[in-house]
């Protein structure tokens, strides 16, 4: 691996790249992140140091949306809203009841915000 330098003064630099990631952090990434800076200084500042923070909050994101999808599924099936329930009788509390769901998962997302228990 060849290293380029720019000359800045009388100083050679590293030209360091950091790799992209093309996959997006998330709100759940986002939310790691500033956990990590807040609580986890040493960790972050490896994983930012070592180019791995984005790949780690992307991987973080994905598993943690599949995790929210699984335990709204969940709550669906206990709460009795399925697609032929609302395709029934749309208009008859079975949007409120998925409101519901989303809204107490929500309300839940706020509440490990607000505590940083993520």
């Amino acid at each position: 691996m060849k290293i380029e330098y720019t000359k800045v003064g009388d100083y050679y630099l590293p030209n360091l790249y950091y790799p992209e990631e093309t996959r997006p952090i998330g709100f759940w990434g986002m939310l790691w992140k500033e956990y990590l800076k807040e609580h986890k200084p040493g960790t972050y500042t490896y994983l930012l140091l070592t180019a791995r923070l984005d790949s780690y909050l992307t991987d973080l994101n994905e598993q943690a949306q599949e995790r929210f999808e699984l335990i709204e599924a969940q709550m669906q099936s206990t709460e009795g809203v399925t697609e032929e329930l609302k395709r029934q009788n749309p208009m008859e509390g079975i949007v409120a009841k998925e409101m519901y769901i989303r809204g107490f998962l929500d309300y839940e997302r706020l509440v490990c915000e607000k505590n940083r228990k993520i």
